[in-house]
């Protein structure tokens, strides 16, 4: 049986980090220190967590900067995810990253990082999974906090 904790997901979590939390993005103005750790997912989902609190921060970031926070790049394709000689199933290299993804999801992911990152892996399709997904979901945090904002207005309204 696979124990998931911090120690033994920090290298997939690491991995997931280089190419979804670039330097000088919003995941990387938000969780820099913890994906330095190997715990980006974790900060990510944590902080997706409570939408309200994160989209006053990152308000009160681009007040104090008075600058644009840059978008990362778009992320690689990951087509080596499944190895289809293997009848669909994960290869060993992979397992631990599945494994700890769904740990991440399950542990630190409440009910508006679910929301939140629901919509963006709708975005990347089933290619990206939920710790990527969050990393990204920060990187466009601009994005999201206008539509969480309208989605909360719509429902204060109705």
């Amino acid at each position: 049986m696979q124990v998931y904790t911090n120690a033994s997901c920090s290298t997939p979590d690491k991995h997931a980090s280089s190419d979804h939390c670039q330097e000088g993005g919003w995941c990387d103005t938000i969780c820099g220190t913890e994906c330095a750790e190997g715990s980006c997912a974790v900060c990510a989902q944590m902080a997706l967590s409570n939408m309200t609190k994160l989209c006053d921060e990152v308000h009160n970031i681009r007040l104090a900067a008075k600058t644009l926070i840059v978008q990362a790049k778009p992320p690689p394709v990951l087509e080596d995810i499944v190895d289809p000689s293997q009848d669909g199933a994960p290869t060993t290299t992979h397992r631990m990253a599945y494994g700890c993804d769904a740990h991440t999801w399950c542990r630190f992911c409440d009910r508006d990082c679910d929301l939140v990152v629901h919509w963006e892996k709708q975005y990347y399709g089933s290619h990206i999974g939920s710790g990527p997904a969050s990393m990204e979901a920060l990187n466009r945090i601009e994005h999201w906090c206008v539509a969480w904002r309208q989605e909360n207005k719509d429902t204060d309204d109705a």
